[in-house]
Parts: C-alpha cells; structure tokens; sequence
C-alpha cells in the first residue's frame, strides 16, 4: 500500500510542473482554507472504498484524482483529507461542504449530510476528471 503511495506521489511530482498550465485559478465562492495541521496525516487506504476507523476514511487528492474515488462514510463522522500535490491547490466539494487545501495540507471534515451517494468534485479540476463518489451510509 505504502509502495503504490509513493509512486503516486512521485508521478504528481512530475506532472505537477506543467499540468495546470500556469492559467489563473478561479477561487470565487464560498471556501474553507484547509491549513496544514503539523501532525502527520493519516496514509491513504487505497483500494474502491476508504478505509473507516474511529474518524473515518481518508482521502488523499493526488494526480488530478481522489483516492479512493469511492468514499464510504457514515452521518456524522469525519474524513481525513489530504493534498499530496506540492504545487496545486484542490478543493473537496459535495454539497455544502467546500474546502480549498493548499499544496501540501491536510485538513478534515464532518459528514452532515443524509443517507445517500453524492458527487464529490474538485472546482479546479473537475474538467480533468477530478471527480469522487460520497455514499453516506451507517456502516
């Protein structure tokens, strides 16, 4: 698992440079800036569904990807975000939850949201196939 991380990370290193373009980023809207928190975060679960303990899945966006592009959570818990691009910032959308994550950050949040399968999209990069499934769920 740690292996198919690193080889992620070290292929959004290289596309990192030229994958946005340098065009300007449009950050119109309401957004919660996801600071990095100076505690490691949690390693990615990998796989078709996240992973949930006692706070719930994690989700790293790398590549122009979610991963998982499956995220299970029940109502109310929390998910563990993670933005493993050194240089381009992502936003976790799904309905009203819309947080930016700088470069590097990590942040977290809370699952208020009702049974059912949600389109999670990065506002950035949701023309790249940025794009996730949320399905709420008592698991």
């Amino acid at each position: 698992m740690r292996t198919r991380w690193i080889v992620a990370a070290a292929l959004a290193l290289m596309l990192a440079g030229g994958a946005c373009g340098g065009g300007t980023v449009d950050t119109t809207g309401p957004t919660t800036t996801g600071a990095p928190t100076g505690e490691p975060s949690p390693e990615p679960t990998g796989g078709t569904t996240g992973a949930t303990g006692p706070t719930g899945p994690s989700v790293t966006l790398v590549n122009f990807m979610f991963d998982p592009d499956r995220i299970d959570a029940a109502p109310g818990s929390t998910i563990a975000l993670r933005n493993t691009n050194p240089s381009t910032p992502h936003t976790f959308t799904v309905e009203d939850i819309d947080v930016t994550l700088d470069p590097m950050s990590s942040t977290e949040v809370t699952v208020d949201l009702g049974p059912g399968e949600y389109d999670v999209i990065c506002r950035f990069h949701e023309g790249q196939g940025m794009t996730a499934t949320l399905v709420v769920e008592s698991i």
